[in-house]
């Protein structure tokens, strides 16, 4: 749109006849420069508050990308159409393998013993159904064979500075509780019957723990993380977030929810000062500095190792 020009009432100052006083420009002017002045430092004071706060920009925030984040770990891309970005070997470590999407981007980071050739005989990104000796039925597993490996994690970099700050780490495959979970099924890990099998099956799924680094700082400042229910254990019941909004490692904000990050439920749980997240059968209980703390670890390894790999700005997903 074009600027317009301010005049005077009857005209352009200069155009008045010159019966108007110079004064009342000169003095305009004055007023005008010093409004303006006055502006320039608020903005100045607002924009220094901003960037020491460093908050991402908009829609790049953890609860913008986890729905987004979500929605691929459940409706991934065929592994076919997947390739090996690069390999990295950790001294004294594992493999670290960078696996681009079918845009040739880094999606998947792949922790292994041995260097990777074929990707089908490593990871599986479904549930795989396994019939175990004994057994009559098949059950869900993320191991496609015993040299799978079940350490790997989908990355993003969501301010294209060629560094991952965002991760959503392999968990374990569980069922996830529909909203008419019936309330009769059998407490404990015992199914009683075909169709409670059926359900156990149908809705088992690879879940995922969310990593993120909110202020792009190196560090870890928020989890969200699956939690089981305490009377059915193999079973997810409900998600949680751990937040640590001053950035210094200690969780000071916590919710629950099922589906939408953004409907709370309630809090987390506590027991013995760690939180009741992550809570399978055999995965201890951790304190919100601990699981922080391997998401700041994880993330800087795949860091190092991509910087390593040459892997740059272009070379991740930003959302």
């Amino acid at each position: 749109m074009m600027r317009r020009e301010t005049t005077h009432p009857a005209g352009p100052f200069w155009q008045d006849g010159g019966d108007r006083d110079i004064s009342d420009s000169v003095g305009n002017r004055y007023i005008r420069d010093n409004i303006l002045i006055l502006l320039m430092a608020q903005l100045l004071f607002f924009v220094t508050v901003i960037c020491l706060a460093r908050p991402l920009v908009a829609g790049s925030t953890f609860s913008d990308v986890y729905p987004k984040a979500h929605t691929l770990t459940q409706s991934p891309p065929e592994l076919s159409s997947l390739s090996i970005l690069c390999r990295e070997k950790k001294s004294g470590g594992p493999h670290i393998t960078f696996v681009g999407g079918p845009d040739k981007k880094a999606l998947l980071v792949v922790y292994t013993d041995k260097q990777v050739k074929d990707l089908s005989n490593i990871i599986t990104l479904k549930p795989v159904f396994i019939k175990h000796p004994g057994e009559s039925l098949s059950s869900p597993s993320a191991r496609v064979n015993p040299d799978a490996t079940l350490d790997w994690a989908y990355v993003y970099d969501r301010n294209g500075d060629g560094r991952v700050d965002y991760m959503a780490f392999f968990y374990a495959v569980l069922p996830v509780k529909p909203d008419d979970f019936p309330k009769d099924y059998p407490k404990g890990g015992k199914m009683t019957s075909f169709e409670q099998y059926k359900l156990f099956i149908m809705q088992s799924r690879l879940v995922f723990s969310h990593y993120s680094d909110e202020n792009l700082d190196g560090s870890t400042d928020v989890v969200v993380a699956a939690i089981t229910d305490p009377d059915r254990p193999a079973w997810v019941d409900q998600f949680g977030v751990l937040r640590s909004t001053k950035f210094n490692g200690e969780v000071d904000e916590t919710w629950t929810f099922k589906k939408d990050i953004s409907q709370r439920i309630g809090t987390v749980s506590q027991k013995d000062g760690k939180y009741v997240v992550q809570n399978g059968l055999s995965t201890p209980l951790q304190s919100g500095r601990e699981l922080f703390d391997f998401g700041t670890r994880t993330m800087k390894t795949i860091n190092d190792h991509g910087e390593k790999c040459g892997l740059t700005k272009k070379s991740f997903l930003q959302e």
